[in-house]
This record gives C-alpha cells, sequence and structure tokens, in this order.
C-alpha cells in the first residue's frame, strides 16, 4: 500500500510540474493580451496659443499672439465585435474645447495585435473617418506599449497630424501614485503635415505673392517692391517678362509643417501611458519653395544678389522665410492629476493599471508558480514515502 500511495504522489507532482510547464507556455500567450472591454475616459489640459489672426490668417505683431485655455477629453472603447483573438480593435473619441468652446468630436479607429500591440494594416484604420495605414511606416504603437516595456529600447509612436511616426526614448525612473513608470520622451521637427490634417483644420492652401509681401514688411520692414524696382533695370528682357507675370494677386502654395515633442510615463509590465505628463505640438506654414511661380522670383533675386552682394543683407528675412516658415498654432496640454490618479489606482475602474498588473500577475506567476512548488512537494512527498524496499533474506537462514 506505502509503494501505491507513493507512486500516485510520484505521478500526481509530475503532473502538477508538468501543468505549470504548460501554463506558461500555452496559457500566459492566450490569457496575457489586450482587453476586449476598454472603456475609459482621460482627460488633458493646457493652452493654444495662435501666431495668426484667425479671421485673415495674417501674422500677428510679435507680442500680440492669442493664448486660450485648451482642455481634451479621450475616450477608448473596445468595438468587441470587431477583435479577435488575435486583433484588438479601439475606437477612439476626441472632444476639444478651446477658450471654453466646443470644437467639436474627432472619431479615430486603432487596429492592432493584441499581444505586441504593433498597429496592423486594416480596413477598420481610421482617423477622421479616412483610411489610414498605420503599419506602413513600419512597427509603430499607439493606444498601448507592448507588455514588458524596456527602458534600454526605443519605440516608434504614430502620429495622426503627420501620418507617420516618431521615436521615443527612455529618460528616467518615475514613482507616481506608488506604481513606478518609466519616463519616455521624443518628437520630431519640420516634419511635413498630412494632407487630410490639413483640410480637417480647414488651414488655406494658398496665399498670394502680395500677402508675403505684406508679412515680409510686417516682420522685417523690407518693402519688396522697393527692392524689386531697384534691381529691375538689371535684370534681362526675359527675366523682366518674367517678373511681370507674378502680380500681387499670383497664387503661393502653402507648405505646412508640423513639430511633436512629448513626454508620457510608462507602466513596464503592462505597456499602459499611465501619464501622459507633456505635450507640445506646433504647426508652421510657409511657401513651398519647389512650385514654379516662387522659384522663378527667387532665381531672379538671386540673380540681382550675385551682381550686387550687398543685396544679401536685405533678402535675409525673404530667405527666412523659405527656410524656417514661421509657426500658425501651438498647443501645450497634459493629462490632469485626477485623470492620472483614476488611471493607475481608480477604484471602480475596472481598466486601471493596478488592476491589468493584477490579472498579468495571476496568469503570468501565480498560478504557474503555485502549479509548480506544490507539484514539486507533492513530488518530494512521493519520493520520501516510497522508503527503501525491504532486503533479500539469504538462503538457509532462520528468521
Amino acid at each position: 500500500m506505502k509503494g501505491v500511495l507513493s507512486k500516485v504522489l510520484i505521478v500526481i507532482g509530475i503532473l502538477l510540474i508538468l501543468a505549470a510547464i504548460l501554463w506558461w507556455a500555452v496559457a500566459v500567450p492566450g490569457l496575457v493580451k489586450f482587453p476586449d472591454n476598454l472603456d475609459i475616459t482621460l482627460h488633458y489640459e493646457g493652452t493654444q496659443t495662435l501666431y495668426v489672426n484667425p479671421q485673415t490668417g495674417a501674422p500677428l505683431p510679435s507680442g500680440q499672439e492669442i493664448s486660450l485655455p485648451l482642455a481634451i477629453d479621450n475616450t477608448f472603447k473596445s468595438i468587441k465585435s470587431e477583435y479577435t483573438s488575435s486583433k484588438a480593435v479601439v475606437e477612439e473619441t476626441t472632444n476639444i474645447s478651446i477658450g471654453g468652446q466646443p470644437q467639436g468630436s474627432i472619431k479615430s479607429v486603432y487596429v492592432f495585435d493584441r499581444k505586441n500591440m504593433k498597429n496592423l494594416d486594416d480596413p477598420l484604420s481610421t482617423y477622421a473617418g479616412v483610411k489610414v495605414n498605420r503599419a506602413a511606416k513600419g512597427d509603430s504603437y499607439y493606444i498601448n506599449f507592448p507588455f514588458d516595456t524596456k527602458s534600454d529600447q526605443t519605440y516608434q509612436v504614430w502620429l495622426n497630424e503627420t501620418n507617420a511616426t516618431y521615436d521615443i526614448k527612455f529618460d528616467k525612473d518615475e514613482d507616481v501614485e506608488g506604481t513606478a513608470l518609466l519616463d519616455f520622451s521624443g518628437g520630431n521637427t519640420g516634419v511635413p503635415l498630412a494632407d487630410y490634417y490639413s483640410k480637417m483644420q480647414q488651414l488655406p492652401p494658398t496665399t498670394t505673392v502680395g500677402a508675403l509681401k505684406q508679412e515680409i514688411k510686417a516682420a522685417s520692414g523690407l518693402d519688396l517692391n522697393v527692392l524689386l524696382a531697384q534691381i529691375a533695370a538689371s535684370l534681362t528682357p526675359q527675366q523682366q517678362a518674367a517678373l511681370a507675370t507674378l502680380t500681387d494677386a499670383t497664387p503661393i502654395k502653402l507648405a505646412y509643417t508640423f513639430t511633436n515633442n512629448r513626454g508620457v510615463g510608462i507602466e513596464p509590465k503592462t505597456g499602459a501611458i499611465a501619464n501622459d505628463y507633456g505635450t507640445t505640438q506646433t504647426i508652421y506654414a510657409g511657401p513651398d519653395a519647389s512650385q514654379s511661380e516662387l522659384q522663378t522670383l527667387t532665381q531672379i533675386i538671386g540673380g540681382a544678389v550675385a551682381a550686387n552682394p550687398a543685396l544679401a543683407q536685405q533678402l535675409a528675412p525673404l530667405q527666412q522665410l523659405l527656410t524656417s516658415p514661421p509657426p500658425v498654432s501651438k498647443v501645450e496640454f497634459k493629462q490632469t492629476a485626477d485623470s492620472v490618479s483614476f488611471l493607475i489606482k481608480g477604484d471602480d475602474n475596472s481598466n486601471s493599471v493596478e488592476s491589468q498588473i493584477s490579472k498579468i500577475n495571476v496568469a503570468k506567476v501565480y498560478v504557474p508558480w503555485a502549479l509548480l512548488i506544490v507539484g514539486a512537494i507533492v513530488l518530494i512527498i512521493g519520493l520520501l514515502t516510497g522508503g527503501r524496499p525491504a532486503p533479500e533474506e539469504k538462503a538457509g537462514e532462520k528468521g
């Protein structure tokens, strides 16, 4: 009987150990993935600064920029019916208020891998109703970073405004609400604004030669009409004819660029963006230097400068406008303290970071280690209770 019990315990112990190994190999990948019940609203506060007159589009004099309070509410909600075992589909609804005035809602849909969080190309992937392939630029993240985010890695973040990505890198460790976070920061500078974003923001696609002249004069005092009159006599007949075609009403295409700087605190185990602690985004606008009308003007002026180098200093404002376009608007915002606290610790928030950490710990740590430890104990007991077999009695010996 003693031997039977020992064998049973040994078998049970081995099975429990195998169950722990199988749990790690099979169950954990199936259980530890992005949830299909996400439903949370995050709040941000900041300011918007306008560098142009909102009615006319004319640049505002230095020191007369318009700054208004900015409030953003972002709601993230799983579209559970579109989920698969490997694909997450989340709708983001962004509501913006500037100066206390609602600006309407922007709806976007993100499709990404539930296990590694990388954006996927999918027909459902949109921004403000426009189809967006967020996987076209390589691996990128937006809603969530990967489980077990590493401080020694650089991650690419999707940016809707530019239809592209930017890099963020680890800065420092931080403790927020008793939770350890990894602070990452990064951004991009002077990236072309996406066409769909320019249209959504109703940014004017063109300006005029006359408006450019006024902008240069307001910024530096240079009267381009006077300068062109001064150099007219030195121009060839062909150049004079070309210059005559550029009237004040001649349209000039505008090129918009975008600069973005962002800092986020990431909880590494879940990959959750637990603290969006600072974002600055600026839109710049300047004449598109690639268009023929502007190239004609710059070539004429360039020829005049070559003949008379003294003109170079006077033309510096025009060169500045072409190489470093002025800002149109800037927004600066961060997640509110209450929103950060609710996201990390909210008692009634099933999507809180602490709640997700607990679920991951149960799946990755508590269950498999419990199986392994109990299995090892049962196995050892089985081996010990088996004892040694009784020695065989020698022939001729009496009991």
